[in-house]
């Protein structure tokens, strides 16, 4: 057999099906671009401003997909709760997202919203360092709940920040014996909704289990619910 008569032909068929080849490639790849460009142009970009407690939420890749999966996009800008309804360029947002009903009702007014929802709400947590815990725990801070969690004695915190108490003070720490007030580190009382929060417990637990609602219980537990902030320092 010659075989240099079969080269021809077998060429034409490398030749074909390199063609052919590259229009299927060529097809696939329209084909994506084109479903990238739908994908996008179904994808709406939302830009909000949200309390800094809701940060955390907004850049978790689950929470992102999600939103991804009914077509939004969610660009977020951190502010204080309470000094969201103060800023001069709400209408340059898609949404507002405060923590709190007094922020909340405050920023209704300011851009006269018609609706407004309140999607979740979370229990006001503290942080601390695992091994302050035992210490914490030995002078009466923190108990243990059967469902695995810490709960924080606010009564017994504010009986120690009446007596000014300092972290040397407390008894069985080794850990953490130093002259700093046993506080707790909020945000900035004037601006952040979630120390807002903190004042309005800690004048609930000041004032005998009871809220705060007349002069003179303001006048009495001010100057206590004051020191818990102002003794933190520059904030």
């Amino acid at each position: 057999m010659d075989f240099r008569k079969l080269i021809g032909p077998v060429l034409a068929l490398l030749l074909v099906g390199g063609v052919g080849f590259g229009v299927y490639l060529s097809a696939e790849r329209k084909a994506e671009s084109d479903r990238v460009r739908v994908e996008a142009a179904q994808v709406l970009t939302l830009r909000g401003l949200v309390g800094s407690e809701k940060e955390g939420f907004f850049a978790d890749p689950r929470v992102a997909a999600a939103l991804r999966k009914h077509g939004l996009v969610v660009q977020i800008e951190k502010v204080g709760s309470r000094a969201i309804a103060l800023r001069q360029d709400l209408k340059n947002y898609d949404f507002r997202f405060p923590a709190g009903a007094p922020a909340a009702i405050k920023l209704q007014a300011a851009v006269k919203a018609r609706q407004t929802y309140n999607p979740f709400f979370t229990v006001m947590a503290v942080g601390t360092w695992q091994s302050l815990i035992p210490v914490l725990e030995a002078n009466g801070l923190v108990r243990q709940e059967a469902g695995g969690y810490r709960v924080l004695d606010m009564k017994r915190l504010i009986e120690l920040a009446e007596k000014q108490a300092r972290w040397r003070d407390l008894k069985d720490n080794a850990v953490y014996a130093t002259g700093r007030s046993v506080l707790i580190n909020s945000t900035d009382v004037r601006r952040s909704n979630s120390a807002a929060m903190y004042l309005a417990l800690a004048s609930y637990v000041a004032n005998d289990a009871n809220i705060v609602q007349t002069e003179d219980e303001v006048r009495r537990v001010l100057p206590l619910v004051s020191s818990l902030f102002l003794r933190q320092g520059l904030q």
